[in-house]
């Protein structure tokens, strides 16, 4: 299996292998960037005010975190 990876690093296209490398951090980034969406449909209609400042508060570690762990 890593033999297969290393030999297509080195016969395929990089514009190839930059669009099938990245797939897979782009789609996690958008998930993460739903985060905030679903809090605001849930904490804000559901629990009130308090909860959608917490979220606030919250979200800047959240992309921090999520940042980090996509490196």
């Amino acid at each position: 299996m890593k033999q297969d990876m290393k030999e297509q690093l080195l016969i395929k296209r990089p514009i190839d292998l930059l669009f099938q490398l990245s797939i897979p951090a782009v789609i996690g980034m958008i998930v993460i960037g739903l985060y905030p969406l679903m809090d605001g449909i849930f904490a804000g209609n559901i629990i009130g005010q308090t909860a959608m400042t917490a979220c606030g508060v919250a979200m800047p570690l959240t992309f921090f975190n999520s940042g980090v762990s996509t490196l």
